[in-house]
């Protein structure tokens, strides 16, 4: 079974609150370009947050949670913010992920389009397919598309 998967035209930080935005980052929580750094400059806490909870090699899925309500996953998926993830390291992230959004019922996820392909550089059709894969049936992902 898989997610319902949309795109629509509008900014990732416009998201309704119901909806968890994840994105990508690496473990030292540089947080200094992109999406990233895009969420760091609208909830400056955010970076705070990250690097209390990661360690250099860490892979995985780290939570932040605004005081208005909004939640943010950081999903690990490099070390440092200049490496590149594979394949096989985003897709194990993004497993990761979709594992706790069914535990914990979180069935509306935000992403920016193209999530992992901008500076991570990986292919859209292999990251729309592990992303498709990944969630279960009754999970809405909407990708942002500015």
């Amino acid at each position: 079974m898989t997610a319902t998967i949309t795109t629509i035209q509008a900014n990732l930080l416009s998201a309704p609150k119901h909806q968890v935005i994840a994105h990508c980052i690496s473990s030292d929580c540089a947080l200094g370009a992109g999406v990233a750094k895009v969420l760091a400059n609208a909830y400056p806490e955010l970076r705070e947050v990250c690097q209390k909870r990661t360690h250099l090699g860490s892979r995985g899925v780290t939570f932040y949670q605004s005081p208005q309500g909004r939640i943010i996953a950081n999903l690990i998926t490099k070390d440092r913010y200049f490496h590149k993830p594979t394949l096989a390291d985003f897709e194990r992230v993004m497993r990761h992920f979709a594992d706790i959004c069914a535990r914990k019922g979180a069935r509306h996820i935000a992403m920016p389009y193209h999530i992992g392909c901008g500076l991570d550089r990986l292919p859209w059709d292999k990251v729309q397919a592990i992303i498709q894969d990944a969630f279960v049936d009754g999970t809405q992902v909407t990708f942002y598309r500015i």
